[in-house]
């Protein structure tokens, strides 16, 4: 966590709580302190150092391309001194502490101190809250992942971006916004080996990986989203055609099930944005499901 990535206040160790006379907020590489003054017969004796929470700071502000939904890229470490980020929305900072404490905790943030003063906000929310945002960098945040805009320059996922030497702005996903995580298995001269032996001997192979390696171009030359669909008996490679679409990806968990509702098709596709979705076992949707998403995917 670089010294350069925050503001200047928080680079000389801290800054002041604001409305608080004489307190100050101190950071250090075991955590963040809040520092009280102390008197004793009118003199100023150690001040009370309380502990809040482990390393915590923010690295950058975030807005939307119409200067909205606003929030901050937070870099802290984990239990075992890993570093670790979270884009989290400004609401969520000023909505007393117990969701986002939730969400630090699950990515194995130490937190020493959560009753809020007053039934205002908790000790870490009020601390990000009064984290100074001078010399922050901007960053351009979307309501969902795949191509950022028309120019094709930035490719958005969750918890990274694809961009092009010469993209002006690299766009982040909003912390409202939920994306796909892609990861890497192997080399890609593996990869490139394996799919060669494998699809030449299958055109349904073939076909499903030139698939996935469509879906992001779609965009770029104009085309209507596509539905696939291979059926057949057991055994003929119906699944094994869809793994091989999803390792162009990730891996096996690429591939999502069928089972559920038509609820939340719109926004579970969303979330596919420029990238294929890939499901098995049709046998397991309902109606419903099929319906939602037939209509969602036009």
């Amino acid at each position: 966590l670089a010294h350069g990535t925050v503001s200047g206040a928080a680079e000389n160790g801290g800054f002041p709580v604001p409305g608080r006379d004489g307190e100050r907020y101190e950071i250090q590489p075991d955590g963040v302190y809040r520092v009280v003054p102390q008197y004793k017969n009118q003199k100023e004796i150690d001040p009370d150092r309380q502990l809040i929470c482990g390393y915590l700071i923010v690295t950058a502000v975030t807005r939307d391309r119409d200067g909205g939904d606003c929030g901050r890229m937070l870099a802290f470490k984990d239990f075992e001194g890993r570093d670790r980020t979270l884009t989290v929305s400004d609401d969520l900072i000023g909505s007393g502490g117990t969701e986002l404490t939730k969400l630090l905790m699950l990515r194995g943030f130490q937190i020493y101190q959560f009753n809020a003063r007053g039934g205002g906000l908790s000790p870490v929310n009020a601390y990000l809250n009064a984290f100074p945002r001078e010399g922050l960098r901007r960053e351009i945040t979307v309501d969902r992942g795949g191509w950022s805009d028309d120019s094709f320059t930035c490719f958005v996922l969750e918890g990274q971006e694809i961009h092009a030497a010469g993209c002006k702005a690299v766009s982040k996903l909003s912390p409202r916004a939920e994306g796909v995580k892609i990861e890497s298995r192997g080399t890609l001269a593996d990869w490139q080996r394996l799919n060669a032996e494998i699809c030449r001997h299958s055109s349904r192979v073939s076909f499903a990986v030139a698939v996935a390696l469509a879906a992001p171009v779609l965009q770029i030359i104009g085309g209507m989203n596509r539905t696939f669909n291979f059926c057949g008996g057991s055994g003929l490679g119906k699944s094994s055609a869809l793994c091989a679409a999803a390792s162009v990806w990730g891996n096996a968990d690429y591939i999502q099930s069928m089972k559920g509702t038509g609820n939340g098709a719109e926004a579970f596709l969303q979330r596919y944005n420029n990238l294929p979705c890939i499901f098995d076992e049709m046998s397991d949707a309902n109606a419903a499901m099929l319906e939602a998403m037939t209509y969602t995917n036009g």
